[in-house]
């Protein structure tokens, strides 16, 4: 029995669909592991920055509420790529492999770049539709691990009140709808006051919702407010 169950599930590549061991603890093989190693080491294509030290900014937080970017790599919809299979996964399947591997890596930079005195970690949620529909909300889940990882705390502080779906507006109905999407836990404000706040999101696109979340954590009292993300789309 245990040899055709064997075959039924059989873990592949996320990436290519390889066949892997079926004891290999990240699902990617060993050339787009070698190929997700790269892409993170890639430049910005607008800045010309590594992935963590991009400086070029969210154009859309014209209020400077976020001090500065990290992220793991660069992301295209345009463009095949490891980083592009990985963010796919991420938000429709949700492999308990491939969370757990980005979840070391984030809070690898994390530690690297800001520390972990002071800082507490805020995801921003996916939509009530979207979780109903996919069963998870997967910022929820990667920040959640981030902060049993590097024993910092994970703050619920923003609310999603939103129905309607960021990817398919312009970008000024984005910012509409941020507005009217977002909002502050007020219960959540004395958790955030003086401290390094670690904004996480899968991805960042335009910065419509980033700008906005982060606007509310920096009034509710946040030293500074850096975003996080798997890759930022160029």
């Amino acid at each position: 029995m245990g040899g055709i169950l064997s075959w039924l599930y059989v873990p592949k590549c996320t990436v290519c669909k390889k066949r892997l061991d079926a004891d290999r603890t990240v699902l990617l093989c060993d050339e787009c592991l070698l190929r997700w190693e790269r892409e993170k080491g890639s430049n910005c294509p607008i800045c010309g920055q590594k992935s963590d030290k991009c400086w070029c900014g969210i154009k859309l937080d014209t209020k400077g509420a976020i001090y500065a970017e990290l992220h793991l790599s660069f992301y295209s919809s345009s463009v095949e790529s490891v980083t592009k299979c990985i963010i796919l996964s991420i938000k429709y399947k949700l492999d308990k492999r491939v969370a757990d591997m980005l979840s070391y890596e984030l809070a690898e930079i994390i530690e690297r770049n800001i520390g972990i005195e002071n800082t507490v970690i805020v995801h921003v949620p996916r939509s009530v539709k979207s979780i109903r529909y996919y069963g998870f909300d997967q910022s929820l889940i990667l920040a959640d691990e981030i902060s049993q990882i590097l024993s910092i705390p994970h703050c619920t502080a923003i609310i999603h009140k939103g129905k309607t779906v960021q990817k398919k507006l312009s970008l000024a109905e984005r910012q509409i709808n941020a507005r009217k999407s977002y909002f502050l836990d007020k219960d959540s404000s004395e958790e955030l006051k003086g401290k390094d706040v670690i904004l996480f999101d899968d991805v960042v696109t335009t910065g419509a919702t980033a700008a906005r979340c982060a606007s509310l954590i920096k009034r509710a009292g946040a030293k500074r407010v850096f975003m996080l993300s798997i890759a930022k789309v160029y």
